[in-house]
C-alpha cells in the first residue's frame, strides 16, 4: 500500500512536470505571436507597445473590470443642493430625499450641511433641511423707517 501511494505520487509529479513544460511553450509561444503583431502593427504605423510582456500567471481568477465612474466636476454638489432645496421650498427635504436628487450618498449631503451649507440652511425637522428664509433687504430698511 505504501509503494502504491509513492507509485502514485510519482506519476502525478511527472504529469504536472509534463503539464508545466507544455505551458511553457505555450507561453513562449503566445510571447512570439504578441511580438509579431506588434511589429506589423508597427509597421502600418500604428501605436503599438515596443514589447509586449509575458502575461503573469496567477492562481486566482481575473477580476472583473469595474465600469469606469463619469467624472464630475468639483463645486457641483452646492448648485446640486441649492436646487433641491429651492424647489422644496418652506418645508424642506431630508437628506435621503437631497442624495436621491443630486446622485450621491446622504453622507456626503450630512457633510456638505454640517460644513458649507452651515450658514445657508436651517433644520426644519429631524434629518429635513431647508434655505434660510431671508427677508429682502427693502423691508428690512423700511421697517425701523416706520417706527420713527
Amino acid at each position: 500500500t505504501y509503494m502504491q501511494t509513492v507509485n502514485t505520487s510519482v506519476n502525478a509529479l511527472k504529469k504536472l512536470m509534463k503539464l508545466a513544460q507544455s505551458k511553457d511553450k505555450l507561453q513562449s509561444q503566445l510571447a512570439a505571436v504578441n511580438n509579431e503583431m506588434a511589429g506589423l502593427l508597427k509597421e502600418l504605423s500604428l501605436d503599438a507597445p515596443t514589447s509586449v510582456k509575458k502575461p503573469a500567471v496567477s492562481a486566482k481568477p481575473a477580476k472583473a473590470v469595474k465600469a469606469a465612474k463619469p467624472v464630475k466636476r468639483r463645486g457641483n454638489l452646492t448648485a446640486s443642493i441649492i436646487a433641491v432645496l429651492e424647489a422644496a421650498g418652506a418645508e424642506g427635504a431630508s437628506v435621503l430625499h437631497i442624495a436621491k436628487q443630486v446622485g450621491t450618498k446622504g453622507g456626503n449631503i450630512h457633510a456638505w450641511l454640517a460644513s458649507t451649507g452651515k450658514s445657508r440652511i436651517e433644520r426644519v425637522g429631524r434629518g429635513c433641511y431647508r434655505l434660510i428664509q431671508q427677508q429682502p433687504q427693502q423691508q428690512q430698511q423700511q421697517q425701523p423707517q416706520q417706527n420713527h
